[in-house]
This record gives C-alpha cells, sequence and structure tokens, in this order.
C-alpha cells in the first residue's frame, strides 16, 4: 500500500507549469467555441439581452420586449452595456450570439489566469495550481455558462480575481476584509465559477 508520501504531487519547474497551464487553457477556449450554440439558456440571459439591444439601438436601458418599453431594474446595466458594444457590430440576432458569448469565454480564460497567479506563491506546490486551474476550466457549469447562455457570472469571477490580485500587496494587512468580501459569492448560485478558487486565494496569498 503506498505511503502518504509517495501520493504527494511531483513538483514541476515553474516554466513546465506555466507551459501546462497556458496549454489548458487554449484547451478550454477550444471546448468552449466547439460548445457555443445559438441560443440563450434562461430567462437572465433574455434579460441581459434585452438591455444590451436597447442600450445598442439607443433606448437607454429598457424591456423593449414588453408594452411602452419601461426602465429595465432587474440587473446593473454594466453587463448589458459590455454586450452592446458587440450588438452594434454585429446587429443581427440570434446570428450574433456567438459573438456575445465570446465575453464568456475570454473571462473565463482571464479568470484562470489571473487566479493561477493569486495561488502562485514559492511555498505551493506550482502542479497543484494548474490542476485547481484545470478543474474550474473543465468544468460541466464552466462550459454550459460559455456555450449555453449569457451571463455575467464569468465576468464578476475574472473582475473579482483581478481585484484580488491587485490588492495582493495589501492582503496580510486586509485579510479579513477580504475574506467579508468574498462571502457573499460563496452564497450565490451565479457565482458559482469563482466558488473554487477565490476562498482559497484570500487564505493562502497572505505571507
Amino acid at each position: 500500500m503506498p505511503s502518504r508520501g509517495d501520493l504527494a504531487v511531483s513538483p514541476i519547474d515553474g516554466r513546465t507549469a506555466r507551459r501546462c497551464l497556458f496549454a489548458i487553457v487554449l484547451s478550454a477556449v477550444a471546448v468552449y467555441i466547439a460548445s457555443i450554440d445559438t441560443t440563450a439558456a434562461w430567462d437572465d440571459s433574455l434579460v441581459y439581452l434585452v438591455g444590451a439591444k436597447s442600450l445598442a439601438e439607443g433606448h437607454g436601458y429598457r424591456l423593449l420586449n414588453l408594452p411602452e418599453a419601461p426602465p429595465l431594474r432587474m440587473y446593473p446595466p454594466a453587463f448589458p452595456a459590455m454586450l452592446s458594444v458587440l450588438w452594434r457590430l454585429s446587429p443581427d440576432y440570434p446570428s450574433n450570439l456567438p459573438l456575445l458569448k465570446s465575453v464568456g469565454l475570454v473571462a473565463a480564460a482571464a479568470f484562470a489566469l489571473i487566479a493561477a497567479s493569486l495561488l502562485w506563491t514559492p511555498d505551493r506546490e506550482r502542479a497543484l495550481v494548474v490542476v485547481a486551474a484545470a478543474m474550474v476550466l473543465f468544468h460541466s457549469d464552466v462550459v454550459q455558462l460559455v456555450g449555453s447562455t449569457v451571463f455575467s457570472d464569468l465576468v464578476f469571477a475574472a473582475a473579482a480575481a483581478l481585484v484580488l490580485l491587485l490588492l495582493d500587496g495589501e492582503l496580510a494587512a486586509r485579510r479579513w476584509w477580504l475574506r467579508s468580501a468574498c462571502w457573499p459569492a460563496r452564497g450565490s448560485r451565479c457565482r458559482r465559477a469563482a466558488v473554487p478558487v477565490l476562498p482559497s486565494a484570500c487564505g493562502c496569498t497572505a505571507g
């Protein structure tokens, strides 16, 4: 029976780990591209799309699919505003859905790279960071989010990871604050992409 030491992850050098990480990210991007379709699953996606269309056509942030086009108050306009830029480039719906979904694709890749940077510390085995990135990128929920929905989840995850990275130099002094900031993301279904890595980053990058 193998001992605990025999089950330890074999160390790999930084260059090899970085190559593996980029290979995993590129492979995930290929999977995402193959999974992207011209459907928009879930009601939330449709609300984001209506808001993006309204902004792109100069009507303001409104629900154009309802009588009298009332203001859209369900979600903040930041993500639909981002989509509206692409909507102006390709206004034909639903043929523009693959382009709109590319936002999630880019965000997923960015999240993996930024989160890996947060976890990439001298005292942590790099192979574990690479494995963690692969587990997040190829998780079925993430693949579904990119391929079949237009959600803000992955953009939120990438933005949250970027904020943590920018604050990395102050993590030791503000560790308690970052734990509090990460807590709301843990309880939300639509933030599942950020859950596996961000809590670890909050607790492990301080040093």
